[in-house]
């Protein structure tokens, strides 16, 4: 995260991190 500079980019990383964790949690359940 240290490339992010503005709010913005840390929101986008931060939404980023949930779908990913989303989408692996829903991989484990297959």
């Amino acid at each position: 995260r240290g490339i992010c500079k503005n709010v913005t980019c840390d929101e986008v990383h931060q939404l980023v991190d949930e779908l990913f964790m989303l989408f692996s949690r829903g991989q484990k359940e297959e």
